[in-house]
């Protein structure tokens, strides 16, 4: 729906991906650190553990934002490169 959507600079859009990247490699990390040194401490494992399932959600959730903002800046992207290539041969065309 178009009153769902917002409009935000491209290098704004890349710093917010760029960033979600960052958050879910520190995930990809956490999570099974802190699992780790649960076991390490001698704690079951079926004892709940929030910090790594923390980490196991915002990776989750991470990877859905990410693949589907990562196709939305190729396509950004192709366009851009397309529109700049046209651009260029009609400069040429007309010079």
């Amino acid at each position: 729906k178009a009153e769902d959507m917002i409009q935000i600079p491209a290098d704004i859009f890349s710093a917010i991906m760029h960033h979600t990247r960052i958050a879910r490699r520190l995930a990809d990390n956490v999570e099974p650190f802190h699992r780790q040194l649960q076991e390490m401490m001698g704690i079951d494992r079926w004892y709940k553990n929030d910090i790594a399932a923390m980490a196991y959600d915002v990776r989750s959730e991470f990877n859905c934002w990410l693949d589907e903002g990562e196709k939305l800046i190729e396509k950004y992207r192709r366009e851009k490169a397309e529109i700049n290539y046209a651009n260029a041969r009609l400069r040429k065309a007309t010079a």
